[in-house]
């Protein structure tokens, strides 16, 4: 992932991507347009092939391959496989030999076997062939990998795929991802699939009230991910009725509205006090190796009248 970060910083992108969907697309396409602009040039090529075209195959490729390698005849497989669609005749080896020196994304092992140079390469392009053959569908996925979080970030709504990672899978790893790729998504949907997730493990978190507190703590802090109206709407799906799993959702979602000042509705501020009793009812959260405690009346200031 460094040398991809080294790769837009020789090219004029004065300002780089901060996630990693963003960044492995703005190298693609700083790859893509390298290779038509320079081929001629600087670059002895006997496939005819645009860069364009060249990226389109490797995308086959990477969704093709079950496994991080595949032998050559598999991988000239693939490759002839997308030359027959585009109805072009040229030679598989030469193409992804030329694709390996011009690319690097694709290269061949010492053992004469292919791979992608790192997993999340693969599962990114393999994500792109995924969603632009119009394969992809959240109700079909049955496992909610990088891949799978890849492919939900690339559709033009994630909101489905955002609630059956939440509601079927106790790992919330992919919701993380799609979370730190700023997928697209209906805040209000996912704020219930959040607490669906939680009310269906609830071996993944605590939340236990004792007398003016409540403390909550659990792996799956994933909330510091979370967009500004994602937030809002955690608050508010957190407070009307109460369980376990609604108050470590209002536990989180206060504790990291509390750490940016956001605004706060007077009305989930008036029905936070309705559920837990009194202003001065005390938060102690557990964030990623740190104790954060505070009563409810700290979220006062943030009140929107």
């Amino acid at each position: 992932m460094i040398a991809l970060v080294c790769i837009l910083k020789t090219s004029s992108m004065p300002i780089l991507p901060k996630n990693t969907t963003g960044l492995l697309e703005r190298v693609l396409m700083h790859l893509t347009f390298r290779w038509d602009e320079a081929k001629g040039v600087s670059r002895e090529s006997t496939v005819d092939l645009d860069g364009e075209e060249r990226v389109r195959c490797m995308e086959r490729i990477a969704y093709r391959m079950q496994l991080p390698r595949v032998t050559q005849d598999e991988a000239e497989t693939f490759v002839r496989e997308h030359l027959t669609l585009i109805q072009r005749h040229v030679d598989t080896r030469k193409l992804l030999e030329e694709t390996a020196r011009f690319y690097g994304l694709l290269v061949p092992t010492p053992d004469g076997q292919w791979e992608f140079v790192h997993p999340t390469i693969q599962d990114y392009l393999a994500a792109r062939f995924w969603v632009r053959g119009g394969e992809f569908s959240a109700r079909r996925v049955v496992v909610w990998n990088l891949r799978a979080a890849y492919a939900a970030c690339l559709s033009t709504n994630a909101t489905e795929s955002l609630e059956n990672a939440l509601r079927k899978s106790d790992d919330i790893f992919a919701v993380s991802e799609c979370l730190y790729n700023n997928a697209a998504f209906e805040p209000g949907r996912v704020s219930e699939a959040f607490v669906a997730h939680f009310e269906k493990f609830p071996e993944v978190f605590t939340a236990e009230r004792k007398g003016n507190s409540l403390a909550a703590s659990t792996q799956q802090d994933v909330f510091h991910l979370a967009s500004d109206d994602l937030l809002t709407a955690l608050v508010l799906v957190s407070l009307p009725r109460r369980s376990a799993a609604r108050d470590l959702v209002a536990s989180y979602a206060f504790s990291e509205l509390r750490q940016r000042r956001l605004r706060l509705l007077s009305a989930a501020y008036n029905q936070a006090q309705i559920a837990y009793g009194s202003p001065t009812f005390k938060f102690v959260v557990s964030r990623r190796g740190r104790t954060v405690e505070f009563p409810l009346e700290d979220l006062a200031p943030l009140v929107r009248h």
